[in-house]
């Protein structure tokens, strides 16, 4: 029965739940602010390797200094033995409620620019998220994006781009993240490397453009095979809206061979060009325009 108290945050509000605990608004009540309490769930199968996971989001996000990941204030652990982290408190929406409505071009643009900005950093200092899609970016009301659960990141042995290793890898076979944004190394059971958070940012940004993935199947299993085997619909074909450089970017990103992809920071700068170089993105719908406007996008 809320409200409760766990040491000096006061828990008011069940505002999520996921499959490693329950995210609640809180207040710090020692510096009187609000912030989110991810509070891991109550198991007795829990094991180690559960823990270290949840405890792994808090050490991989708050290693990271950045306007556009989640800022973690505290770890702990409760009086009965349940961990915990306190994040930032970020008044918005995730990016899945968002894409319920319309979205304007630019902001399909603006929002990539920044996750992709956030990954850039991640990536710079070896690591690797694992789980980027719309329900892990947190968008404010004025517009900026935050990334979100680091649950799954790997943190490689070296903070350079060309680290291939991971002291928190156990098993390089598991399929960790969520399969319809897992690259085509992950649907082999290959470890995921930093191209493939690319590749998850390009089936987002493909989804909030077309209003569907770039491989749609029945089920799960179906869609892996997919993304391995069939090449995605273009982008134009199903929203002629999209401006051919942006269309050009975004197939880049979801390429089957990873050596193929831009790096992050790569797409944050071909965004960056595109929002300042290209006026036709402003106040368009990502739906699909129709009419004088089609035309006009298409070129004709």
């Amino acid at each position: 029965m809320l409200p409760i108290t766990i040491k000096h945050y006061r828990l008011d509000k069940l505002i999520g739940r996921g499959g490693m605990g329950e995210v609640y608004r809180a207040v710090d009540t020692r510096l009187q602010r609000p912030v989110a309490v991810k509070l891991m769930r109550e198991s007795k199968t829990d094991t180690s390797l559960t823990i270290n996971r949840f405890l792994r989001e808090a050490r991989a996000a708050s290693a990271l200094n950045h306007p556009n990941i989640v800022v973690v204030h505290d770890i702990g652990e409760t009086d009965d033995g349940r961990h915990f982290i306190v994040q930032e408190f970020i008044d918005g929406a995730t990016l899945r409620a968002k894409m319920e409505g319309e979205i304007a071009l630019a902001t399909v643009v603006d929002v990539g620019r920044q996750v992709a900005r956030a990954l850039a950093a991640a990536h710079a200092a070896g690591i690797t998220h694992r789980d980027i899609k719309p329900e892990n970016v947190m968008v404010r009301g004025d517009g900026y994006a935050k990334v979100l659960d680091f649950g799954l990141a790997r943190v490689h042995e070296s903070g350079t781009s060309t680290a291939t290793h991971s002291g928190t890898e156990t098993n390089p076979l598991a399929l960790l993240g969520t399969m319809a944004y897992m690259s085509p190394e992950q649907a082999r059971g290959a470890p995921a490397g930093l191209p493939s958070d690319v590749f998850a940012l390009g089936v987002t940004l493909y989804e909030m453009l077309a209003k569907r993935r770039p491989w749609v199947a029945p089920t799960m299993p179906a869609v892996l095979a997919a993304i391995l085997l069939e090449d995605a619909v273009p982008l134009s074909r199903l929203n002629p809206a999209v401006p051919p450089a942006i269309e050009k970017l975004v197939h880049r990103m979801i390429a089957k061979d990873p050596a193929l992809r831009p790096s992050a920071s790569e797409v944050e700068q071909e965004l960056t060009a595109i929002a300042s170089g290209d006026s036709s993105t402003r106040g368009r719908r990502s739906g699909g325009p129709t009419g004088k406007r089609a035309r006009a996008a298409a070129g004709s």
